[in-house]
C-alpha cells in the first residue's frame, strides 16, 4: 500500500506504512524510519488505484486533452470538476495526467473525501493512531502490545453496512470486496458495485 503527498518544502514524496508515518502536529506527519525526512502535509496524502494505475489528485483530461477535473476518492475514485460536479472515471473516455506539487497544494479544497482508515486483524486505525513501528509491523494507540503486520493492512472503502465499516479484502455477503475500475465491487458469483450490494 503506497501513498503520495507533498512535504513542507513542496516536494512530492512517495511512502508506505513500513516507513512509519506518525502524526506530529494537527496536519504534519513524520516518517520515523527515514532519518532527516521533511514533514509531510497530512491533507495532501493521496491513495493509489491499482485498477486505474492513477493517484488521487491526479488531473483527468478527455480525448482532446481538455481538463475534466481531479481524481478524488469518495466511496470510490471519481472525477470532480472545478464546479464540484462528480463523474465516474471511464478509461475509454478519459486519461490521467499526473499531479504536480501545485495540484497537491490544492488538495485541501476536497472536503468530501473518504476518511483514510485502515484495518488489520479486526483493529481499525488511522494515520493519527500510529505511534511506532519495527521490522514486523506498526504499533498503534489501538494495539500497543504487538505490531500490526504490514501485509494484512486493508483500506476503508467508504461504505458501511449498518455500523460495520467495509474494507477492501473483507468477506461480505456472498463475496469479497475488491477494487475494479477505481470503485469498490463485491466479487462473488457475480461482480457488482458494492453500493448496489448493501
Amino acid at each position: 500500500m503506497e501513498f503520495r503527498c507533498r512535504n513542507v518544502d513542496n516536494d512530492i514524496v512517495y511512502f508506505n506504512l513500513n516507513q512509519c508515518p506518525v502524526l506530529i502536529y494537527d496536519d504534519l506527519v513524520a516518517l520515523k524510519k527515514i532519518t532527516g525526512s521533511k514533514f509531510l502535509v497530512r491533507n495532501s496524502i493521496a491513495r493509489f488505484s491499482t485498477s486505474l494505475n492513477a493517484w488521487e489528485f491526479d488531473n483527468v483530461v478527455d480525448e482532446l486533452g481538455n481538463n475534466v477535473g481531479t481524481l478524488v476518492y469518495n466511496n470510490g475514485f471519481y472525477i470532480y470538476s472545478d464546479s464540484g460536479c462528480r463523474t465516474t472515471f471511464d478509461k475509454e473516455k478519459y486519461k490521467v495526467v499526473p499531479a504536480d506539487f501545485m495540484d497537491l497544494l490544492a488538495a485541501i479544497k476536497f472536503k468530501d473525501r473518504t476518511e483514510m482508515l485502515f484495518k488489520s486483524e479486526g483493529t481499525i486505525f488511522s494515520f493519527s493512531d500510529i505511534v511506532d513501528c519495527n521490522e514486523f509491523g506498526i504499533f498503534t494507540t489501538k494495539k500497543l502490545d504487538y505490531p500490526i503486520t504490514f501485509e494484512r493492512v486493508q483500506m476503508f472503502t467508504g461504505f458501511r453496512d449498518n455500523s460495520r465499516l467495509l474494507f477492501y479484502g473483507d468477506e461480505f455477503r456472498d463475496g469479497v470486496i475488491v477494487e475494479h475500475n477505481g470503485m469498490p465491487y463485491l466479487k462473488g458469483r457475480d461482480v457488482k458495485l458494492l453500493e448496489d450490494a448493501i
